[in-house]
């Protein structure tokens, strides 16, 4: 897979990502999903590291959402340097909105990792969560278009951080507890 050829060292300089400022880290993440012919498509939603994004944000009904779930690469990509994408709504409490929706995705997804499910005691491919995200970025409406490229973005911080496509996914996020849909 293109994200395996990448190396977790920043640019010929031999300096880890860690040593880069958060700008630096973005930008080497986005040359090098442009290397590998992924760069964002022109109608692309605009990304940017959770933490300037969620203050760009403030006040508008939009929230920052990582684009690779803080709660299973914690501790691998730095919380605010995360990729982010902003979508309308609360993610746990405003029902049928796209934040609602794409962590409604996500939760299915996680939920056969968890307790009870199919694969529980086991983790997924960061290949597999890409799979996930980008069906989840689907379900809040992206086009199928931009849903690829968003996920591709996100593939390249994994890389760029030295998650393999093959490796596993750090960790398994708690159950969300969004609030239930009306019945119909």
């Amino acid at each position: 897979m293109w994200a395996e050829r990448w190396h977790w060292r920043a640019g010929g300089e031999g300096r880890s990502l860690r040593a880069l400022t958060p700008a630096e880290r973005l930008a080497r993440v986005q040359q090098l999903a442009n290397d590998a012919g992924l760069g964002a498509a022109p109608s692309s939603p605009r990304t940017a590291g959770y933490g300037v994004l969620k203050s760009e944000l403030e006040g508008t009904g939009l929230q920052a959402n990582h684009l690779n779930q803080n709660a299973a690469f914690r501790g691998v990509i730095p919380e605010n340097e995360g990729l982010a994408v902003a979508l309308r709504g609360n993610a746990i409490t405003d029902v049928s909105s796209p934040h609602y929706n794409f962590h409604r995705s996500l939760e299915q997804f996680w939920d056969q990792y968890r307790p009870d499910g199919a694969l529980f005691n086991t983790r997924p491919t960061n290949a597999q969560y890409g799979q996930a995200l980008q069906r989840a970025l689907e379900a809040d409406g992206f086009s199928p278009a931009q849903a690829a490229d968003l996920a591709a973005q996100a593939a390249g911080q994994r890389a760029a951080y030295g998650l393999s496509e093959t490796g596993l996914v750090p960790r398994i996020p708690g159950r969300l507890n969004q609030k239930p849909p009306p019945s119909s």
